[in-house]
């Protein structure tokens, strides 16, 4: 089944101009057929209402994360015109996840930059990226990090 077949159901590209329809259409679907390896199977969020949706934003970046492509999700990250923690974590964990565990660390630092507060999903994710680069500095200031916030027992 290829993204346009499944379209076609839900009345076809212009499916993607409603949030709601699209995020049904995420839910209901193996991520796998909606990201192919087509160039056309990209989903473009700019100028329409899903560049506001946050929710439905931060799913397409998981969809496009578990099928390993990362640069769409990252575009998609990109256009959004506002963030929340699980936006931020979903991407690091993208690019941690894929072995770019440098990118994740970058990542993470602007987020902080930007004044999101990382919550126990970023810090578990972040570490892994640590591990994953053998950053061990990096990785031993997080960790001083989550006891100081308390999360400790929960990391």
């Amino acid at each position: 089944v290829r993204v346009k077949e499944v379209l076609d159901c839900w009345g076809g590209r212009s499916a993607w101009a409603n949030p709601a329809t699209c995020s049904r259409l995420l839910q209901g679907c193996n991520s796998a057929i909606l990201v192919s390896d087509e160039g056309d199977n990209n989903v473009d969020v700019s100028g329409s209402k899903l560049e506001t949706d946050i929710g439905l934003a931060n799913r397409l970046i998981g969809v496009h994360s578990k099928c390993g492509r990362v640069e769409d999700a990252r575009r998609i990250f990109d256009k959004m015109q506002e963030r929340n923690v699980v936006s931020w974590t979903l991407m690091i964990a993208a690019y941690a996840q894929h072995g770019y565990g440098r990118e994740a660390l970058r990542l993470f630092g602007q987020m902080e930059m930007e004044g999101v507060i990382p919550n126990k999903i970023t810090f578990v994710t972040i570490l892994g990226a640590c591990a994953s680069v053998g950053a061990l500095a990096e990785g031993k200031l997080m960790h001083v990090r989550i006891v100081k916030t308390g999360f400790e027992s929960d990391v």
